[in-house]
This record gives C-alpha cells, structure tokens and sequence, in this order.
C-alpha cells in the first residue's frame, strides 16, 4: 500500500518547509510526494528543490497556470500510489497521519475521513472509528445541520472536517477510473463537489475522530473574503452544484445547500459573513 501525497504550491514560501518536513517526519514511509509548483513569485521552488535532494520518492512540477484545482489535478495524473492523500502548503501533517489513515483503510473502506486541530479549534477528540455510508456522509456533507448528529459518524464536530479534501485518503483508481477532477472554473467548493462525486461511486466510508492534520487559518485566503469578489465566487460554485447529478434520496439536501450558498452570497455582499 503507498500513499501519493499532492501538494499545490504558490507562493507558500513562509510555511512551506514547516510542511514538508512534516510529510518528511511520517511513522508510515511507504509514500511518494508530488510537489506542483504553480505560478509562484517567491521561493517555494527553490524551497522544493533544496528539501527534495537526496528524496528519490519526490517529483517537483512547475506550471505557470495558477489555480489549486489545476494543480491538484496535475497531482492526480502523475500520482502511482494506491492512495491519494492532499495537504495545502501552508498547513501541516501529524507524525502518525499515514498511519491512522492506513488503520481506516483496514476496514475495507474506500474513503478514510479523519480530524483536524486549528489555532481556532482545539477539541478533546474521540479516537473513535465508525463507518458510514456514502448515502450518509452526502446528506451530511449537504445538510450538515440537520444529519451531521445523526449518521453517529463519531466525529467531533466542525464544518469543514467533511468539506476538505485534506486528513482524507482516496483510492486512487476510483479517482482515475471515473475520471474524477477539481473544477478549475470554481475557488470556493471545490473540495465538496469533489468529495460529492468521490462519495458516489463508494459505498462505505471509514470515519476515524483523530488529529491527523493541522489547518492554519489565514485570514486573507480565498475562502475568507468578504466583498463582490466573494460573492461571485460563491455564485460559481452554485451552478457547479445546480448541474451536478444526484440521486433522488439527496434532491431535497441538494436543494437546502443551494438555498445557503444563495443566502450566504447575499450575506458575504454586505460584509458580514466569510
């Protein structure tokens, strides 16, 4: 079993080692490191190139394109492991992510979702590992206020640990065979309309409430802007989801999230809301 492990770099040069030395650091070995450095200005290359000496197990890919999603898909392309796990560059792996990941995989799960921790969020975790099915964690995923408590996923509960696409691992032939891929065209929900498509062609997923992973709040990403910008971001992302094919069982969940991306856009115009 190996790991590929996608990092989309730009201009990442103030955390960029703290992270790959983390990746470095893992108790699991058995990995391979895909580095995409895309459209970058300072010295997240030269970052890359020096750490990866002597790595026989790291590939450096530099594109002039910018955009996560275009940089993940690369990854994704490139990627020979069994599993595909993502990191952001500015955020940083566990000393035994890989292993709790491989621990969820042992249960013959085609998605592993572990837990995060965040200088926003430090929560007493559980350690407990629950399968659910896909069904489930879409409805969650959708209408996390209404499921969330009631798929009993064991996980502590914050917004993003079902959105990201980090603290999760991906079997890398589903991802291929299906063609799976971030939507470039979008910069706000990639991640949950990537795991909505992932989610649909698995039937159980392995839920495991350990800190894998830690997220580093930037206060001026994407994610957090407050302005027009922001909300024709958001805007994009609801006609991503508008075309997205659902079974019937998810219409309605599918038709509550559009409502809250509407009324969050109208909110983010005045200021109020990230």
């Amino acid at each position: 079993m190996q790991f590929s492990i996608i990092v989309p770099i730009h201009n990442a040069e103030d955390y960029l080692l703290e992270c790959l030395n983390s990746i470095d650091a893992q108790k699991n070995k058995n990995f391979e490191v895909i580095l995409i450095v895309n459209a970058s200005e300072d010295n997240s290359l030269k970052i890359c190139q020096n750490w990866a000496m002597g790595y026989e197990n790291t590939r450096i890919i530099v594109t002039d394109i910018p955009g996560v999603s275009h940089a993940r898909n690369m990854g994704i392309e490139m990627a020979r492991g069994d599993w595909l796990v993502f990191i952001d560059s500015d955020d940083c792996m566990r000393l035994n992510a890989l292993l709790i990941l491989e621990q969820g995989i042992r249960n013959q799960c085609d998605f592993v979702i572990a837990n995060y921790s965040s200088q926003n969020k430090q929560a007493l975790y559980k350690q407990k590992t629950c399968i659910i099915t896909s069904t489930d964690y879409q409805k969650a995923l959708l209408d996390r206020a209404q499921y969330f408590q009631r798929i009993n996923s064991g996980l502590t509960w914050n917004p993003i640990v079902l959105d990201s696409v980090w603290a999760k691992a991906y079997r890398t032939s589903i991802v291929k065979k299906f063609r799976i891929k971030f939507d470039h065209n979008i910069s706000i929900g990639e991640d949950l309309l990537f795991n909505i498509a992932y989610s649909s062609q698995v039937k159980k997923v392995c839920c495991i409430d350990e800190d894998i992973y830690f997220y580093r709040v930037i206060l001026q990403s994407v994610s957090r802007r407050q302005d027009m910008s922001s909300v024709e971001k958001r805007l994009h992302f609801l006609c991503a989801l508008n075309t997205l094919e659902v079974s019937s069982e998810l219409s309605c969940t599918k038709d509550f999230k559009m409502i809250d991306i509407i009324l969050r856009s109208i909110i983010a115009g005045t200021g109020h809301i990230s």
